[in-house]
């Protein structure tokens, strides 16, 4: 089945110009809590089912864009939406490691460790760091 690819600038110019994408990450809890494009959903790629993925689809007609770690993930998800009827779903070529690459913010998050311990609040946010 052929996955149609979108490249993270794309993505990111939707987005500045006020679109509302549903952005679905289907990496593990933890990779999406250590750096996730801001306003992504947290999907699994083994819960990743039409029902799972159009629960809190913002507009039941609107395109799906899929992110992961390296695109993998991603392509193997909108297969299996595919296959499973659903028209409108994209990989975000790259995944997050080429929404980085591409220098477009994300969101990263700092839990009781190390950093959060020793760093002042001020220079964590600085670095774009969400502190809990």
């Amino acid at each position: 089945m052929n996955v149609r690819e979108v490249s993270p600038e794309d993505v990111h110019r939707l987005r500045m110009k006020g679109r509302s994408l549903d952005l679905v990450d289907v990496r593990t809890a933890w990779e999406f809590n250590d750096a996730h494009v801001e306003g992504a959903r947290l999907v699994p790629l083994n819960r990743v089912t039409p029902e799972s993925v159009l629960a809190d689809h913002p507009k039941a007609s609107g395109p799906i864009y899929v992110i992961c770690r390296s695109g993998h993930r991603s392509t193997a998800a909108c297969q299996r939406l595919q296959a499973a009827g659903l028209k409108e779903v994209f990989s975000v070529a790259g995944g997050t490691l080429a929404w980085e690459r591409a220098g477009l913010p994300v969101v990263r998050k700092v839990r009781e460790s190390l950093l959060s311990r020793i760093l002042p609040e001020s220079l964590l946010r600085r670095l774009g760091l969400k502190v809990d």
